[in-house]
């Protein structure tokens, strides 16, 4: 089983430096492989990244955007990947703990097929949620955010409800 990490990105070349160092980082007993999607980076992304031989980088032209460049790589994997493997959808723009893949795959597996959403926080402001999570209505094609659709009041009835269960890590995960 291998965990594939898909990573789009557009210039940034700072924070994608620092989220691949969050993912080389981590701790997990899976094998964790790095793919990045540069769509059309001008910053010196496509340099740097070329010096990285523990990545694997598909190119995009700038008009993927963050759902081609998802798509492209899904596409990618679709037939290099085993029944068992894991995708990890992660953007750029965060920062992770060392065991944040390893807690993610514990309750991947724990309730597979699954896919696992996330609680946000601002780094700046670890007690402040930014985001509880999607809530994904696939009959009327519809994705809302689970803390800012709440009416006031369940917000924390909600949160609590979460808090109960184990959620507390990041992003979507399908099992392929």
């Amino acid at each position: 089983m291998t965990v594939h990490a898909i990573v789009p990105v557009f210039n940034r070349l700072a924070l994608t430096q620092q989220i691949v160092e969050c993912l080389r980082n981590q701790v997990v007993s899976e094998p964790l492989q790095i793919l990045l999607i540069n769509d059309g980076s001008t910053d010196g992304t496509s340099e740097w990244l070329a010096s990285q031989s523990d990545i694997e980088v598909l190119e995009g032209d700038g008009s993927l955007f963050w759902g081609g460049a998802v798509d492209l790589a899904l596409r990618h994997l679709d037939s290099r990947t085993a029944h068992k493997d894991w995708v990890l959808l992660i953007n750029n723009d965060i920062t992770v703990s060392e065991n944040f893949v390893q807690r993610l795959l514990d309750i991947a597996k724990a309730y597979a097929p699954a896919a696992v959403g996330s609680v946000i926080r601002d780094e700046n402001q670890p007690r402040r949620l930014l985001s509880l999570g999607p809530k994904i209505d696939a009959w009327r094609l519809l994705v809302t955010d689970l803390l800012t659709s709440r009416k006031p009041g369940q917000t924390m009835r909600l949160l609590l409800q979460m808090l109960c269960q184990v959620v507390e890590y990041s992003f979507l995960w399908i099992h392929c």
